[in-house]
């Protein structure tokens, strides 16, 4: 009976149990995932912009001042203040391809090494078309600081989020204009505002099997580059796990995406109440009532299966008690001893088999 029970009822629960854990994991896995793209995608879309402004602004110095260079970086840092303001480690970089100069001019502002500025070169992948995406800094990493201090200590390229729009006026003085937002602790800081989930960069992790997605941050302690908690020295008790998200970054060298193998890559705190409070926060009442019901409905369902299981536990009770009755029975009718009676406490066919066999051994007792 109880082996019965267990491949009838208690195997069918475990396997939903296991497979609504596993779909309710990946669909955490996909939830996280598409929040961080989303609020990347906000980001690159606001770099973009930002890039907009700034190229009206280089092109209206280049109209009032065109054989002025320092006017040009004057009107670039100027109108960059507003960039770095949000984007404090954010770089400017302007390409301006004057006839007198074979290389061109190049002026930068924000964090670029301007000592490097001259061998800036736009990848010719690129064209001459507007670009605005998440990219992988392997070919001139030296010219912005936070790129250049990453490579001294690290093989794999750092992630940019980076915007280069050309001159679409003035074709004597054409120039391209880019801007890069790198993913540092402060952009770190930005996503986790959005999402409410800590993050943090690694270098050089070789991801295979079932780390691709699941880490830990005691594996991960000595490729850690930027995170938005501190690790200090915390024991095997304080490590958390963490998700790694793969962003298919763009490689600036080729233009062509490529896997985290080659570059930083992103990981995600896995915290699922931390997930849920920020999917579920709003302005309104709305998403608490949302939340509210089903807290409401995964209640119920669970009181609903704590009385089934009752049921189930005094059924079965019920079941090997008639059937340890009848057992007792046969071993005094086994003995010769016919006046044993077996108490029935059931109308079911357990209690009409019961009665049978009371009628059974009066009838053999008066015999």
């Amino acid at each position: 009976m109880i082996l019965a029970h267990v491949f009838i009822g208690a195997i069918p629960v475990l396997l939903i149990i296991f497979i609504t854990y596993v779909s309710l994991l990946l669909f955490y896995y996909q939830l996280t995932y598409y929040l961080i793209s989303n609020q990347i995608g906000i980001h690159t879309a606001q770099a973009h912009a930002f890039n907009y402004s700034l190229r009206n602004t280089i092109q209206q110095a280049l109209s009032d001042y065109p054989d002025r260079p320092s006017e040009w970086r004057n009107a670039l840092d100027r109108d960059s203040k507003y960039l770095l303001g949000t984007y404090p480690s954010a770089s400017v970089i302007l390409h301006v391809q004057v006839p007198s100069s074979e290389k061109g001019i190049t002026v930068g502002s924000g964090g670029v090494n301007r000592e490097r500025l001259d061998n800036y070169q736009v990848p010719r992948w690129l064209g001459d078309r507007e670009f605005s995406k998440l990219i992988v800094e392997d070919t001139q990493p030296a010219i912005y600081k936070l790129a250049a201090a990453h490579a001294e200590g690290a093989g794999n390229g750092r992630l940019f989020i980076r915007s280069v729009l050309f001159s679409d006026s003035r074709p004597e003085l054409p120039f391209s204009i880019e801007v890069s937002v790198p993913f540092e602790r402060h952009l770190l800081g930005q996503l986790k505002a959005a999402i409410g989930q800590d993050l943090l960069m690694a270098n050089d992790v070789a991801l295979s099997g079932p780390s691709i997605i699941l880490q830990s941050t005691g594996l991960l302690r000595e490729h850690i580059s930027d995170s938005t908690f501190e690790l200090g020295n915390a024991g095997p008790s304080l490590e958390r796990s963490v998700w790694s998200i793969v962003l298919f970054p763009v490689s600036w060298a080729s233009g062509v995406e490529i896997s985290n193998q080659a570059s930083q890559v992103l990981f995600v705190d896995l915290s699922t109440s931390r997930l849920i409070q920020n999917v579920f926060r709003s302005e309104t009442n709305v998403s608490s009532r949302i939340l509210g019901v089903l807290q409401i409905v995964v209640g119920f369902f669970l009181v609903v299966e704590i009385v089934s299981l009752i049921v189930g536990v005094m059924l079965t009770k019920s079941i090997t008690s008639a059937i340890y009755n009848l057992y007792r029975g046969t071993e005094f009718v086994r003995r010769g001893d016919f006046s044993h009676r077996i108490i029935v406490r059931s109308d079911d066919q357990l209690g009409a088999l019961a009665r049978s066999f009371n009628q059974m051994t009066s009838m053999c007792r008066l015999w």
